[in-house]
């Protein structure tokens, strides 16, 4: 019994460990984010999702989006989450979604919580507007930018201002994609 106890203390001392190293791995250093493949140790498209439980530990929670069927891995601590579709029995991941804490900057010199929507604007080019009349987003090919707005009657160029709160990497656009109002020469377009 008593070597018991100090097994299972050990086995939860461990998994303390693991989690509070990825946290200061992720949080303390600049990850890269690279376009369309996400972290270059869990690629979107080629790694498993038991890879990431065993390497980031049990600390995490779940949600299911039947409407989407995606299944999200939520490490809020490391301020990462991966997605997986619900019905793909290889379990690999198809999306990884970035926010606080964590510090990233994509391979094109975008950095999470820091740079502007201005700013991805200028690296990718038009494809940012307004969702759900509280979130800015640009949609590009194999990668997202989100930033909440704090208010509807802030104008174009003061939406521009927002820091980018969580970059996404998907391997399917259509993960989280919508019709989004797009602003072309400061006219108001439906488009995708």
């Amino acid at each position: 019994m008593k070597s018991y106890i100090i097994i299972l203390i050990s086995s939860i001392l461990v998994s303390c460990g693991i989690q509070k190293t990825k946290e200061n791995e992720f949080n303390t250093h600049q990850n890269l984010i690279i376009n369309n493949i996400g972290l270059e140790k869990y690629p979107v498209g080629k790694t498993k999702i038991d890879k990431v439980i065993s390497d980031l530990g049990p600390n995490y929670k779940t949600k299911i989006n039947s409407s989407e069927g995606v299944y999200e891995i939520i490490y809020e601590e490391l301020g990462i989450s991966f997605y997986r579709k619900i019905y793909d029995k290889s379990e690999i991941i198809t999306g990884v979604r970035f926010y606080a804490p964590f510090n990233g900057i994509t391979d094109t010199g975008i950095v999470l919580n820091k740079s502007t929507m201005k700013d991805v604007e200028k690296i990718y080019g038009k494809g940012i507007g307004v969702w759900n009349d509280s979130v800015l987003k640009g949609v590009f090919n194999g990668i997202i930018f989100i930033s909440n707005l704090e208010s509807k009657s802030l104008s174009k160029e003061e939406q521009m201002s927002n820091k980018v709160e969580e970059i996404y990497i998907t391997l399917y656009r259509g993960d989280i994609d919508t019709k989004i109002i797009e602003y072309k020469n400061d006219e108001i377009e439906i488009g995708f």
